[in-house]
């Protein structure tokens, strides 16, 4: 299927998606480190003409109906690149658990909806791109905050719980995804907003190193510890309840 030139042009709808034989989900927030669906093929790259902003409220995962906290969309920026992965899906069987699973998560709690994007790969071997389905929240949603000041996105993140896990949690993986595995690609917004989120939560760490934020390596270990808020790094340990959800959004 060709690229379209509007977005209008680029909604999905699920009958078209269900009913080809390959398909191609295109993370760029959580689905990155939990896409929690089968697939058979994951790629690296980025989506040109987005850039990836936290404009997206969460009262589920990263916050509550009270408190909503703030996830990432993609939004239109000409000379922008939305890093992320691409899951290849292949099969009707596949495919259908996958976007019932992903109907569940992104469209009715995340209140994003079904757009093809045309992804660039990078790796060594392959400099090729595919059309893949991405799931992008849009102003006519509820939870679409719009243009916001990075220094009020990182207040927000810095100060937000969800079911999931806290905030802050979800913005240091997805710096810690940029920084390990695409360490020349530049995010300013992204990468001022964790210094920002840090800065709110008093923390002293840096992530002007190769490996990213200094927390990401005991963070992603914590699913499989018998005490997972030990293992959360200290800028953000006191904001924890005494309970933590061991699922990952």
């Amino acid at each position: 299927m060709a690229p379209q030139t509007s977005d209008s042009d680029n909604i999905v709808s699920a009958e078209e998606m269900m009913a080809q034989d390959c398909v191609w989900i295109f993370g760029y927030g959580s689905l990155i480190w939990h896409p929690n669906f089968e697939y058979t093929e994951k790629k690296i790259g980025y989506v040109k003409g987005y850039a990836t902003r936290f404009w997206q409220g969460s009262i589920s995962h990263r916050g509550t109906p009270d408190k909503p906290g703030r996830v990432a969309t993609m939004v239109e920026q000409k000379e922008g690149q939305a890093w992320g992965v691409v899951f290849k899906l292949e099969g009707s069987e596949q495919i259908t658990k996958a976007f019932l699973h992903l109907n569940m998560r992104e469209c009715l709690l995340g209140c994003y909806q079904v757009q093809q994007v045309t992804f660039n790969i990078v790796s060594d071997k392959d400099q090729s791109t595919v059309q893949a389905i991405a799931f992008r929240a849009t102003p006519d949603n509820e939870l679409f905050v719009g243009p916001d000041s990075v220094e009020a996105a990182a207040r927000v993140v810095a100060s937000s719980w969800g079911r999931t896990g806290h905030n802050a949690e979800y913005l240091f993986r997805l710096v810690d995804f940029m920084h390990k595995t695409v360490p020349d690609a530049e995010d300013r917004y992204l990468f001022e907003l964790e210094r920002l989120t840090q800065k709110h939560l008093n923390c002293d760490c840096s992530s002007n190193t190769s490996t990213g934020h200094k927390g990401s390596k005991v963070i992603a270990h914590r699913t499989v510890r018998s005490d997972p808020r030990q293992y959360y790094h200290k800028c953000y340990l006191h904001v924890l309840p005494s309970s933590v959800d061991q699922r990952v959004h």
